[in-house]
């Protein structure tokens, strides 16, 4: 008798074996897609880093301006001025780039100068990198020739497709506080002597402590019952409180000397945490500013070894405010408060840390600024600049869009001159 399969049987085998085709389809395609996105992630990274890696390189020769020529015997550095974009202007351009933002929507267009050395050769190059549609190009011309051995300088290659990107954009550093026309705020050259006013409790009549310049005795005569407490500003030698205006983002220091005298032991040792108090702080008119730092605690010196009892408190604010430097002092432990607190040398400044500050929203060291004179301040001041660049293939994109992660390319020489000798 000879079997066979039922039909219901050959529908349910074609159901289970379509089942696992389209499984394994859907298994095959998903790895497919995810081998070639992988591979154009790959892809991406790779561009991104060596295109980042060209820029980076040729940028950082920006402003490169000494050259050497002569024999052994008579070796001379000289300096090319042409690197200059144009220093007999009024006022003098005497940075080495041209920076435009977004031009076309497309990107940035770096323009900038420096000397190129070859075997035979010298000369002065400009060199523009900028973005159309998707493409990224480097044009070379050759401002200057200059040649040591009568061998005509080499010609640089005119505009030269140097990969894909989608985003190029260059961001000059801003050198200091850009705000404040000084880092020093106090002493300056016109005012160098100081005194500290002071209200009870932050309130009623003003009063002045201490007598002798670069220094103020505090006598605290402290009531345990009353709990007082003294406001002291800073103020100049016969005038008010001084105010300035403490900037967003900047981190300034205040330091003065507390020194230690062998008199004032027995008391000002006596100083106890928790129950004396003294500060410095940010105050306006005596009074405490919404927005400003917590003040910084300070503990007088307790040791003839630190004689100075030098003082250094950083503050930073997160918002511009205008404010004077202020002790709060309290004393109410039994012997501290009949103690003498001397207060030397009181400096205020704003803290140079060497580090690279980037204008994201403005248009810092730009061709769009249309004061000449504060363009090509700000343009030779640049010695950095940020480099956001992404590189996007088939969708998967790589690079550093980052504002924040973005690449920096130090640009030392640009706007520094020199004087070569022989010339």
């Amino acid at each position: 008798m000879k079997r066979a399969f039922t039909l219901i049987e050959l529908l349910v085998y074609m159901a289970i074996m379509s089942f696992i085709i389209i499984v394994a389809g859907r298994v095959f395609s998903d790895s497919t897609a995810m081998r070639v996105r992988s591979q154009n992630m790959i892809k991406s990274s790779e561009e991104i880093g060596k295109l980042a890696n060209l820029i980076s390189e040729d940028v950082s020769q920006m402003g490169v301006k000494a050259y050497g020529q002569g024999t052994i015997n008579d070796y001379k550095i000289k300096v090319g001025n042409n690197v200059y974009m144009d220093p007999n202007a009024t006022p003098p351009d005497s940075s080495s780039y041209k920076l435009f933002k977004n031009i076309s929507a497309s990107g940035d267009d770096l323009i900038f100068r420096k000397m190129a050395f070859g075997a035979a050769d010298t000369s002065v190059r400009e060199i523009k990198w900028f973005k159309r549609n998707d493409s990224i190009f480097r044009k070379c011309r050759t401002v200057e020739k200059i040649s040591s051995a009568n061998v005509p300088a080499t010609e640089c290659p005119d505009s030269v497709f140097m990969g894909n990107a989608s985003k190029l954009q260059f961001f000059p550093s801003k050198p200091g506080l850009s705000n404040s026309p000084l880092d020093t705020l106090f002493p300056t050259s016109t005012l160098s002597e100081f005194s500290l006013q002071g209200k009870k409790n932050g309130t009623g009549s003003e009063l002045p402590y201490g007598d002798d310049v670069y220094g103020n005795d505090i006598i605290q005569n402290g009531n345990t019952n009353t709990k007082d407490y003294l406001v002291l500003c800073l103020a100049a030698k016969t005038g008010k409180c001084m105010e300035w205006t403490f900037y967003s983002g900047e981190t300034y220091v205040i330091e003065f000397k507390m020194p230690y005298d062998e008199a004032d032991s027995t008391s000002t040792t006596q100083f106890l945490p928790g129950e004396d108090h003294l500060s410095v702080g940010l105050r306006k008119d005596y009074a405490k500013i919404a927005g400003a730092p917590p003040d910084v605690l300070i503990f007088p010196s307790q040791a003839s070894e630190r004689t100075d009892g030098l003082k250094h408190i950083e503050i930073s604010t997160k918002e511009d405010i205008s404010a004077s430097v202020a002790l709060t002092l309290s004393l109410y432990s039994p012997n501290a408060y009949r103690g003498t607190f001397r207060f030397r040398e009181f400096k205020v400044f704003r803290k140079n840390d060497r580090a690279f500050q980037f204008d994201f929203d403005g248009n810092y060291g730009t061709e769009a600024i249309s004061t000449a004179s504060e363009r090509y301040k700000q343009k030779k001041n640049a010695k950095a600049f940020k480099l956001v660049l992404e590189v996007d293939n088939r969708g998967e994109k790589a690079g550093t869009n980052s504002i924040n992660g973005g690449m920096v390319i130090l640009t030392p020489n640009n706007g520094i001159s020199a004087t070569g000798s022989g010339l």
